[in-house]
């Protein structure tokens, strides 16, 4: 690998990106489908949006850098932040480039624990529901961390050996016995909320003994311990339930699949400034929808731009997909005022 970069971090030189767009190439004439290239580039590295190169990837994953903490810990339950992350990401490849979109993978906590609420089952689906929609109407290719699609949870693990993460054992002995600079209590609430073992968790598909991730009567556990919440969230509960996190995503992915604003549309940015509510639109011809989340757990006023936009309401007819329900979305925006973890999908 040639590292044309002069950074730290080796990148793909001219050779390798050549013989990318060559395979590319030869794919797309043999398949007439369009290919993209999608990867992952540190720090929120742009490339491409300079070249015109219609296949080159961003992802702006310095919101999601583990590394970063103090950013993480003032990134936490501000819309302001999180929509100015993800609006310099659309903006970087609105003429050129696609954009990897994700909240969630193996080295981050998980979304409805970091930014939203796992308190309870109702707190724990809105919330889900209403990332989940965020994140799905960008322009871009989403990516789905297995059981983000149930609302999985953060591990909430109380004591150190339930670790397994060196990077999170090696950091409370430096921290804690060592330096001495941070206490056990504040360290493992730290843990608990940003830990990369939050994530790593096996995935839960039932309700029985280890999830079953592995037979219940195994000889022997999983290498990390079962969050003791999957005897409630699991996707054996959820299959066959609309109304869950899971059949919430089914109709994301199905919307992608089956409109072109979505899948492709220009996004445009509303109410830049709004402390609660994040809201754009997605555009494709003649077609426009309206996405407006109310990314708190307490109730939000529309913003104004919002509100002119939609003028004397909407109709049943034009919500194309609610956090709650159709006739809750239309009553809504009738009062102007969103429910906490409200997000509603307008077609405009």
């Amino acid at each position: 690998m040639n590292n044309d970069t002069g950074g730290d971090h080796p990148m793909p030189g001219t050779r390798m990106r050549r013989l990318f767009d060559e395979n590319l190439s030869m794919i797309e004439t043999m398949t007439r489908i369009e290919i993209r290239r999608l990867g992952r580039m540190p720090r929120g590295t742009h490339l491409g949006q300079d070249d015109g190169n219609p296949v080159t990837d961003l992802l702006p994953d310095r919101y999601l850098d583990r590394y970063d903490r103090e950013f993480l810990y003032r990134m936490l339950g501000s819309t302001i932040r999180l929509r100015a992350r993800l609006a310099d990401q659309q903006e970087a490849v609105k003429n050129a480039g696609w954009a990897s979109l994700f909240f969630c993978n193996h080295d981050q906590p998980r979304v409805v624990s970091r930014w939203g609420n796992d308190s309870d089952r109702e707190s724990r689906e809105l919330s889900a529901k209403a990332f989940g929609m965020l994140l799905h109407m960008h322009r871009g290719t989403p990516y789905i961390y297995e059981g983000e699609e149930l609302g999985m949870t953060n591990a909430h693990f109380t004591e150190l050996g339930q670790y397994r993460d060196l990077e999170a054992i090696n950091a409370y002995r430096q921290r804690v016995e060592e330096a001495r600079c941070q206490s056990s209590e504040s360290m493992m609430a730290a843990l608990a909320l940003i830990g990369r073992d939050n994530a790593r968790t096996p995935m839960q598909w039932d309700a029985s003994r280890y999830a079953g991730f592995t037979p219940a009567d195994a000889a022997t556990e999983p290498w990390i311990g079962v969050n003791p919440n999957h005897v409630e969230i699991n996707a054996a509960e959820e299959f066959d339930d609309p109304d869950s996190v899971y059949g919430f995503y089914k109709k994301l992915i199905a919307m992608r699949h089956n409109s072109a604003t979505v899948a492709t549309g220009e996004w445009n940015l509303l109410a830049a400034d709004d402390e609660q509510v994040y809201a754009f639109t997605r555009t494709s011809g003649d077609d426009t929808i309206l996405v407006v989340v109310n990314l708190t757990d307490r109730s939000a006023g529309l913003p104004g731009e919002v509100a002119e936009l939609l003028g004397d309401g909407v109709a049943e007819s034009q919500i194309l997909l609610s956090t709650y329900d159709v006739a809750h979305g239309v009553k809504s925006i009738a009062r102007g005022e969103l429910a906490r973890w409200e997000g509603v999908v307008i077609q405009l």
